[in-house]
């Protein structure tokens, strides 16, 4: 995830610097965070590190299945997830990852603070 972001912010920086309007943004460095939460994900009030999924992905599937959905597979994602197809009650909140690309809930909060944080640093708002 290190290389996509750092690789991410680069193009993005290099296009806004072309732009002229590089001086109007903050990027913010969301790598260098997730791999300390991953590192010391107790910490951070998790249960479930990067190494499952708080939505059941694999019931949601079967029942998108059973309901005739001709790609059962692309009900298996976060967007069609609910309190009723986490794996354990509150899993939004004690796993990293809500399936195997979008953060929870717990860790969007994270990464919100850490945006926060970004911009009281530059004295915007102030």
């Amino acid at each position: 995830m290190k290389q996509v972001s750092q690789l991410f912010n680069a193009t993005l920086t290099a296009k806004l610097t072309e732009f002229g309007v590089i001086s109007k943004v903050i990027v913010l460095d969301i790598a260098t965070p997730f791999a300390a939460i991953t590192a010391n994900f107790g910490q951070y009030g998790f249960t479930v590190s990067n190494t499952g999924t708080a939505c059941n992905l694999q019931a949601m599937a079967a029942a998108a299945q059973k309901f005739g959905e001709t790609n059962p597979q692309a009900f298996a994602t976060s967007l069609f997830c609910s309190p009723e197809t986490l794996t354990v009650p509150g899993a939004d909140q004690t796993y990293m990852f809500a399936d195997t690309l979008h953060p929870t809930t717990h860790l969007h909060a994270l990464y919100a603070q850490q945006a926060e944080q970004a911009v009281a640093k530059t004295g915007l708002g102030k």
